[in-house]
């Protein structure tokens, strides 16, 4: 029997298979002054060799580890002269780091040294590397000479030549390699391209280039289409001409800035670029950008991407470093169609099949991956129902829908409301075969055959005070009952019942989850850490035992369900006394900005399902 997950909190899901959305397998991860950065205004960012990725920014160069942060600024480096540097920088075969500035030169970095070069010049950007590995360096600006600096990093020397002899030496453009030495510049407002079979070619009105139009950034990729940035959009050079990319003129890019790098290709082919203040995507095989949700960036400028040797996408913004990368957690969002993010309950109802319920009462249905409607034949059944908080699957394929107020049945055959006095909170079989229902403040009920809710009847015991979060019925006939307020209660067949609170100290805490094993050893997910009863004794285990939150939603016999982390504990059943636990502990944070993980399920295969607040994802085979 499939039993689904679900709370009163409205959250959210994600599943095993790939989705629609292209981002379905990226997390963000912001790199703030929350965590040691100087500035949260970055300009550009690279990958040294030594795997140290360099940052650009307001208040200096800094270097990352991946932990740590040294910042090198006018504060403690007499090299440097102003703390505020734009340019794109590089690094040479000998692993050196070359960093083009606005007042300090021309500055080196090697074995923890700074070395300054060109002094006398001002406004320095980097542009290029020559086929002689020698750096080009273009001042704008102040400067008035307008005039080309190639720099060979080896001797140290260098010349000075006029701007226009850029094609003559161009191989390499800022961070990126031109692999087929195709060479592309703009002068006044028209675009020159050096073609090798053809000569030079010029493109302006004829291919709707305009005079006022300003171009950011020329990129070749793998695939030898060259991708033009510009404040009118996308464009691209086909081989003949150059033209719009379809739908792509939302993507503009104001500012002719030689200081950013605004697209960037990863190892699978796909594209990532820049629209000034968001951030868009072109998977391999594809000929359509994605928008990255805006919602997991927030930012207002996006001045650089870096692609690092591990295929994560390093993005410099004004709200500090973000880093995009790859997980085996796989989102489901509004991306796909879930309305608003989110969703309060899910259960799986065949192969590769789940019912999703979402906000505003939508019922959705995710089969192999992609979401859809879920087909209603009375489109009004759910009207003024309010909320939905649990979903059971029972052994014949009805779903059985528990609300505030009412039950729905849904199966091939029927689908049926049936009106109740109260909250519906849970649904389980008993001993019988039957299922029952508890309703908080009531008590546990089933429908009769007549199709009417009818109460269980336990004389002398009063459910007016009880908020059920979950009930089961052991093999002996007992009703053991969580509550929010009142810890546990047991109903037994003779008639009598008992009362245990979770913690002898305190009184009142929320049972939000409990798990019984074979040995009726039970385990409960409060407010206050896990608690285990076997017998008559109890045992809690908090942040002694290495908890870090204490708030836990969900238990399973393989793992404990709390906000921020999944916990596995293994007692060792081989002890008559309780055993020690061992905790271990599985972040997800970092995935998606505040995720709370409120539930956990497990489908047939034992992969692992996690309902978090806006989003659900599963980590297929983890564990």
């Amino acid at each position: 029997m499939k039993k689904l997950i679900s709370l009163p909190f409205f959250i959210g899901l994600a599943f095993f298979a790939f989705a629609q959305n292209p981002f379905a397998r990226y997390k963000v991860e912001i790199i703030d002054v929350r965590q040691g950065l100087t500035s949260d205004f970055i300009f550009n960012s690279f990958q040294a060799r030594d795997g140290y990725l360099w940052m650009s920014s307001y208040s200096g160069f800094i270097r990352y580890d991946g932990r740590n942060f040294e910042t090198f600024n006018t504060k403690n480096t007499p090299q440097i002269k102003a703390d505020n540097s734009t340019s794109l920088f590089t690094e040479t075969a000998d692993s050196t780091m070359w960093f083009p500035t606005a007042s300090s030169g021309l500055l080196s970095f090697k074995n923890g040294v700074f070395k300054t070069y060109l002094e006398e010049s001002s406004n320095l950007f980097y542009s290029g590397r020559t086929a002689k590995g020698e750096l080009m360096i273009s001042q704008t600006g102040a400067d008035t000479s307008n005039s080309l600096i190639i720099f060979n990093p080896i001797t140290h020397e260098y010349k000075r030549e006029a701007r226009t002899a850029f094609l003559k030496y161009w191989s390499l453009r800022g961070n990126l390699k031109d692999t087929s030495l195709i060479r592309w510049t703009v002068r006044n407002g028209v675009i020159h391209y050096n073609d090798p079979g053809r000569g030079l070619l010029s493109f302006g009105a004829n291919v709707g280039i305009t005079e006022d139009m300003t171009f950011a950034n020329f990129f070749r990729d793998s695939k030898n289409r060259t991708w033009i940035t510009t404040e009118y959009g996308l464009y691209i050079w086909n081989g003949q001409t150059i033209i719009s990319y379809p739908g792509m003129k939302w993507a503009r890019i104001i500012q002719n800035n030689p200081s950013f790098g605004h697209i960037a290709e990863d190892k699978k082919g796909g594209i990532w670029l820049s629209t000034g203040n968001g951030l868009a995507y072109l998977p391999s095989g594809d000929d359509r950008f994605y928008s990255f949700p805006s919602i997991n960036l927030k930012i207002q400028t996006l001045h650089n991407i870096n692609i690092d040797r591990e295929d994560n996408i390093w993005l410099s913004t004004d709200r500090g470093l973000i880093k995009v990368s790859q997980t085996n957690l796989i989102n489901y969002a509004e991306a796909e169609g879930i309305e608003n993010n989110r969703v309060s309950a899910v259960c799986q109802t065949g192969e590769n099949q789940f019912l999703v319920i979402g906000t505003k009462i939508k019922l959705y249905q995710l089969n192999n991956g992609f979401i859809q409607p879920y087909p209603l034949r009375n489109k009004k059944i759910f009207d003024q129902t309010r909320n939905i908080l649990y979903i059971f699957l029972d052994k014949d394929g009805t779903k059985w829908i528990c609300a505030d107020g009412n039950i729905f049945k849904l199966n091939s055959k029927e689908e049926k409301k049936i009106p109740v006095d109260g909250q519906v909170r849970y649904a389980c079989e008993g001993i019988d075969g039957r299922l029952y229902f508890a309703v908080a403040f009531r008590g546990i009920g089933f429908i009769n055959d007549a199709g009417i809710f009818e109460y269980l009847k336990f004389p002398g015991f009063n459910f007016r005070d009880i908020y059920m979060s979950e009930f089961f019925q052991r093999a002996d006939g007992t009703w053991v009952i969580s509550t929010y307020r009142s810890g546990i209660h047991y109903l037994y067949p003779n008639g009598k019942s008992e009362q245990m609170e979770l913690f002898d100290s305190t009184k009142g805490i929320q049972a939000f989850d409990m798990f019984q094993e074979n040995d009726q050893t039970l385990w409960i997910a409060s407010g206050k850490g896990l608690v285990r009863i076997k017998g008559n004794k109890k045992q809690s285990i908090g942040a002694e035992s290495g908890l870090a939150e204490l708030s836990l939603f969900k238990i399973f016999k393989k793992s404990l369900v709390s906000f921020d982390f999944i916990r596995w504990f293994f007692p060792d059943h081989s002890k008559d006394i309780l055993p020690d636990i061992v905790l271990y502990n599985f972040s997800i944070r970092g995935a998606f900005d505040s995720a709370s993980i409120y539930d956990l399920s497990f489908d047939d295969r034992w992969d692992h399902y996690l309902i978090l607040r806006t989003n659900l994802f599963l980590e297929p085979g983890f564990g």
